[in-house]
């Protein structure tokens, strides 16, 4: 049934999409599927029929206006859809020479602040975005084979978090017993989320320093100085030098905006600190829906993602790189592992401005986190 509508023979429809082997990922295109319909004179079930996109919200109210019929309408596209443009949006080499560099750079990498024998970074994120499948993935690099040495839960219990206890990890520089350990410690604690997630107090407490290594966060018991290991005068190395935010690529629409506001009080929060923070966005292989992660940089829908990161973080794009983490595989993957050096480097070089900005440490007033919370009670960062 149609009408005539600025000048086209429109159909206002819902539509659902199917493609064939290797089109690529279209569905940020048919988002929330309002879509106009163009008639091009066939006949139902007859001759083929073009799709454009609406965006424009009054032109769709005066169709649905107009009493229109709503239907299901299956679109075909070719492998001709147009789903990696020609060049990349972000330049990577993916030689295997590159990937050598970068892992001896990381490798050898030593903290600009002589008092810190290794940078700690802090991974922060909702339940199942991968925060531990990320610390893995990157020994698993140096260790030459996979492995899960932060213990990780199943993808299908993804609404409880595996991590319970702030545990960090000094990551090996080789699977050899007598090789050195890096300079480099990833953190990781409970995801956002759950009832016992950290609290902004915590959360900030951990940032500082004063929480004891395994301690189990708790809603219920803000860490104070009375929580046994408490570290009451952190020195420098105890404290964290960058966070890393962790969100999934294939959950951003589902984040609930009180994730969202959680996300704003910590950037809020831990950049009052003088803290650095960053972004790795997970799962990009199930987004991409490429055989060949190379093309990651290629995939529109992977940049529209990063975007809407950015906006749920309050970062910009430049501060968040894409990973892929090993879940699956036996075996290690060069271009994997390159992508996962990327990130790797990029939270190296946010570790090296936060001793440049701060060769003494930045003030950060003891006192400070009891008067942030996100409300008069202690309560965790989402309920």
């Amino acid at each position: 049934m149609a009408v005539h509508c600025e000048h086209l023979q429109v159909l206002y429809c819902t539509v659902s999409v199917r493609t064939e082997p290797d089109a690529g990922d279209i569905s940020p295109v048919f988002h929330n599927t309002r879509a106009c319909f163009r008639d091009c004179g066939g006949q139902a079930g007859g001759k083929e029929r073009s799709l454009h996109t609406c965006h424009n919200t009054d032109h769709l109210a005066r169709c649905e206006g107009k009493g229109l019929w709503k239907m299901d309408v299956v679109v075909e596209l070719s492998t001709s859809w147009p789903s990696f443009p020609e060049s990349p949006w972000r330049q990577v080499d993916w030689s295997e020479e590159t990937k050598e560099v970068l892992m001896e750079s990381v490798r050898s990498y030593k903290p600009a602040c002589c008092s810190v024998a290794a940078a700690r970074v802090l991974l922060i994120g909702p339940v199942g975005a991968g925060k531990s499948s990320f610390i893995s993935s990157v020994q698993s690099m140096f260790y030459g084979r996979v492995v899960n040495r932060a213990m990780v839960g199943s993808s299908s219990s993804s609404s409880t978090s595996f991590t319970k206890q702030l545990q960090s990890f000094q990551l090996y520089s080789s699977r050899e017993r007598d090789g050195k350990n890096m300079a480099l410690t990833l953190s990781d604690m409970a995801g956002l989320g759950e009832g016992n997630s950290p609290t902004l107090h915590d959360t900030l407490a951990t940032i500082k320093g004063h929480v004891p290594e395994g301690y189990t966060f708790s809603a219920c018991s803000p860490v104070g100085s009375d929580t046994p290991g408490y570290v009451k005068e952190p020195h420098r190395a105890e404290k964290v030098h960058c966070v890393a935010f962790v969100v999934s690529a294939l959950e951003l629409s589902s984040y609930s905006q009180t994730m969202t506001s959680t996300f704003q009080q910590l950037r809020k929060h831990i950049s009052a600190l003088g803290v650095h923070q960053v972004a790795l966005l997970t799962h990009v292989d199930k987004l991409v829906k490429a055989s060949d992660i190379t093309q990651v940089y290629r995939s529109l829908p992977l940049k529209h993602a990063m975007v809407k990161a950015g906006d749920l973080l309050g970062l910009p794009v430049s501060s968040i790189v894409p990973v892929k983490n090993y879940s699956e595989e036996l075996e290690l993957e060069a271009h994997t592992d390159t992508l996962l050096l990327k990130a790797v480097d990029h939270i190296l070089q946010y570790v090296e401005l936060n001793f440049r900005d701060h060769p003494q440490g930045p003030q950060q007033a003891d006192d400070a986190d009891s008067a942030v919370s996100f409300s008069s009670r202690p309560s965790s960062l989402e309920n």
